[in-house]
């Protein structure tokens, strides 16, 4: 009866001591979320590809019935023919820009440069087209080999911790774009063997959008859709046959569709302050 007493008591006493030993034990506080602090000056590169496809005008003149542009119809039949363009290929080069950020939303400027090879051909013989025609072979060359933009970004933050950046973009579009020409026809009297070109930095604007990822500490991923319109570009060549001229035009608008992929470092911003994004 005396021990099962005292083992009572004993019992008692350790229940007792266990609250007041907690409350004497230091309590460490929840570690805040980190949010990602996108301000401030970035660098990155960028890689992708480019693609155009749309039918290119080519018209033509002539002072008689045989010039170069004649198997095809033009002058006489129709002003022009649509000549079909498919052109693709790769880009890539370098980035630069600054960003604003006030609470979830995103401004800010960025510039790049690309060196590019968005290139591509198109035939057309004029053979079966009309009878009675000797063949004669036109062959359009476009190329886009450097591009660039200065371009404005807004854009809103999303994710647990703003590590998700979606944009939208616009601004100035530059490129340097050559279309060439030729028009072939061994049978020709005299024989045509004509090319010429138009190698021009031409400008106009671009528009988009995209998506950028916080992945570690100061550095981002993102992927983005731009429109470019570098206006229109025109090159021809000329056919003489005895006392007569004959002329071959041809008129493209350079419209590309590109998409890219980009790094991006920003310096002194990302994964930094330990509070609400509103408290920047």
């Amino acid at each position: 009866m005396k021990k099962l007493l005292l083992g009572t008591l004993s019992l008692a006493a350790l229940v007792g001591a266990v609250p007041a030993l907690a409350a004497e034990l230091p309590v460490r506080p929840m570690a805040a979320p980190v949010y990602s602090n996108w301000n401030g000056w970035y660098v990155g590169i960028n890689v992708g590809g480019g693609f155009m496809s749309r039918e290119a005008a080519l018209s033509g003149t002539d002072t008689d019935g045989g010039g170069i542009v004649a198997p095809f119809g033009i002058p006489r039949l129709t002003p022009s023919i649509g000549v079909p363009m498919w052109v693709s290929g790769a880009l890539g080069g370098f980035t630069v820009g600054w960003n604003w950020q006030a609470g979830w939303w995103l401004a800010g400027i960025e510039a790049d440069i690309d060196a590019a090879n968005v290139t591509g051909t198109a035939n057309l013989t004029s053979t079966g087209i009309l009878p009675g025609f000797v063949p004669v072979t036109i062959q359009a060359v476009n190329t886009l080999d450097r591009f660039g933009t200065v371009r404005g970004r807004l854009g809103v933050l999303a994710g647990a911790t703003s590590q998700f950046l979606i944009y939208g973009t616009g601004g100035f579009a530059y490129g340097r774009n050559t279309l060439e020409l030729s028009a072939i026809c061994p049978t020709c009297a005299p024989p045509a063997n004509l090319y010429n070109q138009d190698r021009a930095t031409k400008t106009g604007w671009t528009a988009g959008g995209g998506i950028e990822w916080n992945f570690l500490a100061n550095w981002t991923v993102k992927g983005e859709y731009l429109y470019a319109d570098l206006g229109s570009q025109t090159t021809s060549v000329t056919y003489l046959y005895g006392p007569n001229i004959s002329s071959a035009t041809l008129q493209n608008d350079n419209r590309y569709h590109i998409v890219r992929f980009g790094l991006n470092y920003i310096f002194g911003g990302l994964g930094g302050l330990g509070g609400p994004v509103g408290a920047y």
